[in-house]
C-alpha cells in the first residue's frame, strides 16, 4: 500500500479571514470564535445561495496560508508520500483552474481528487469538516482521520472516537509521522 495523504485546502492549507468576509458580504463583522458550525448558513442565518456567491467571489484570490502547511506538504512529498487534494473548491473551480491556482501559489501536491475517484487506501486524511472525514472513511480505508481544529468544529463531540485532532501542522506531522 502506498502512503497517500488526502488534504483539504480551505481551513487546513489556506484560511479565510471570516471577520473581513462577513463584513464585506453581510455588513457585520463576526469573529472566528463565533462561527460555531461548519455551515456558515446556520451560523449566520443566511441562505446557501448567499454563501455560495461569497465563495465564488473569493476562491481565486491569493491564499492566506495556514502556518506550516506548505512546508509540511513539501516534507511529506520528500518522504515519499503522495499528496492528494480533496476540496470543496471544485464547486467553483475546474480541476485545471484549481491546479493552476495551487501551482501559482506554490502549494505542493501530486493530484486532485475529483468526483468519482477515491484511492482505495489513504494513510491520512486532514480536513476541518467532521462530515467530510466520516464520509471518506466510509468509502475507503483511512488509517488517520485528522480533524484540523477550527472554531466551527470544536463542538463536534466525536462520540465514536473516529478523529485525531490537530491544532496546527506540527501536530499533523506528529500524527502522520507516528508520534
Amino acid at each position: 500500500m502506498g502512503k497517500s495523504l488526502l488534504i483539504d485546502i480551505d481551513g487546513v492549507v489556506a484560511q479565510y479571514d471570516f471577520p473581513k468576509l462577513t463584513e464585506k458580504y453581510f455588513g457585520v463583522k463576526i469573529p472566528n470564535g463565533k462561527i460555531f458550525t461548519y455551515s456558515l448558513e446556520d451560523t449566520l442565518g443566511v441562505s446557501t445561495k448567499k454563501i455560495l456567491d461569497m465563495f465564488a467571489n473569493e476562491v481565486f484570490a491569493s491564499p492566506n496560508l495556514v502556518p506550516g502547511a506548505v512546508q509540511s506538504l513539501r516534507q511529506f512529498i520528500s518522504k515519499g508520500y503522495d499528496v492528494f487534494i480533496h476540496t470543496n473548491r471544485l464547486m467553483w473551480m475546474s480541476p485545471t483552474e484549481l491546479a493552476d491556482w495551487l501551482d501559482k501559489y506554490d502549494i505542493p501536491y501530486h493530484d486532485i481528487i475529483t468526483e468519482g475517484y477515491m484511492p482505495d487506501y489513504v494513510y491520512a486524511h486532514v480536513d476541518d469538516s467532521p462530515r467530510k472525514l466520516l464520509n471518506i472513511a466510509e468509502e475507503t480505508k483511512v488509517v488517520h482521520s485528522i480533524l484540523f481544529s477550527r472554531p466551527w468544529n470544536l463542538g463536534c463531540l466525536d462520540i465514536y472516537r473516529k478523529f485525531e485532532r490537530a491544532r496546527n501542522w506540527t501536530e499533523v506531522r506528529s500524527i502522520i509521522n507516528g508520534g
